[in-house]
């Protein structure tokens, strides 16, 4: 039987920086496959759903079955089994794809201690996570003190409030990275201003 664990992380807090590791390892016990990723800002579900994805992705190309994967997620095990329903929004496309890699196979997904899953969780704390840049130049005035950033959508940044009108911002202890950019420019301003 193959063999595979999973893990995700989210840094400083919950939300946060999200890393996952997943590991695959043939019948003998040999691992023959691990994963590490940065995966941006989110919770550590996200991670965790992502990471079981990836496992179960891998597997699927190298026909590695059948496979028991272990994972110290109760929430993802439970809802991947069928245990608990996926209430959250951000994680039902997260279900949906493993549900999909896993149809039709012998695929066993079990819950297991932190310490039974410290391979994973190793690999789910590896990348290290430094808050993307946001370009400067993609800031366009918008009156005094707010700017729109311009990227996948259109945020409203408030320097003097601070704050944006962005996802992350909501979710994130302190300035987003759209916020840390208009706070960088307007800084460059003043200086500029008082020479």
């Amino acid at each position: 039987m193959w063999t595979g664990g999973f893990d995700g992380a989210a840094r400083p807090g919950n939300p946060g920086w999200m890393s996952a590791g997943a590991w695959l390892a043939d019948p003998t016990g040999h691992v023959v496959w691990t994963w590490s990723a940065a995966l941006g800002w989110g919770t550590a579900n996200r991670a965790e759903w992502a990471a079981l994805c990836r496992l179960l992705a891998e597997a699927a190309t190298r026909a590695a079955y059948p496979l028991r994967v272990q994972g110290d997620s109760q929430l993802v095990v439970a809802q991947f089994t069928g245990q608990w329903a996926v209430t959250a929004p951000a994680l039902r496309p997260y279900w949906a794809r493993a549900r999909a890699l896993a149809a039709g196979q012998p695929v066993t997904v079990i819950w297991v201690p932190r310490a039974a899953n410290a391979r994973a969780d190793a690999l789910s704390r590896t990348p290290r996570l430094p808050p993307p840049a946001f370009d400067p130049a993609r800031l366009t005035p918008a009156g005094p003190g707010r700017y729109i950033a311009h990227g996948t959508a259109d945020y409203v940044v408030d320097v003097r409030a601070r704050t944006c009108t962005c996802p992350a911002f909501r979710f994130r202890p302190g300035p987003c990275k759209h916020l840390q950019a208009a706070l960088k420019r307007a800084a460059r301003r003043r200086r500029r201003r008082s020479r």
